[in-house]
């Protein structure tokens, strides 16, 4: 039988006390992994501020996505970075509209229904 996980927040409870030894060592910004999951750990308020209202386009995709399967994913919206991305999204972005998908799904749904 399977045993009931612990959810993500139960495992912070239970590292809490780590965060000012890690904060001493490594300064006031530091990663840390829980689990499989990567968590920056930042204490200034500047800093929070500017990674909450940071774009998706600030980010970029990781360099190993052109590196190692730019020749077969090519250079699309999902697989892009910068101005390239930017310019893709703002073409592709009134196709998205809520309208125009329901639009299209109320199509697909007569064709095979």
């Amino acid at each position: 039988m399977l045993q009931p996980r612990i959810p993500l927040m139960a495992h912070l409870i239970l590292i809490l006390p780590f965060f000012d030894k890690w904060r001493s060592q490594f300064g006031e910004i530091f990663m840390f992994a829980l689990g499989n999951t990567q968590i920056l750990y930042v204490t200034q308020p500047d800093m929070v501020r500017e990674i909450t209202t940071c774009t998706s386009l600030d980010f970029g995709k990781p360099t190993y996505q052109a590196k190692e399967r730019g020749s077969l994913l090519g250079q699309g919206i999902l697989t892009s970075n910068g101005a390239v991305w930017a310019h893709q999204r703002k073409i592709l972005a009134p196709e998205l509209y809520m309208e125009k998908v329901k639009v299209r799904i109320m199509l697909v749904h007569r064709r095979f229904v």
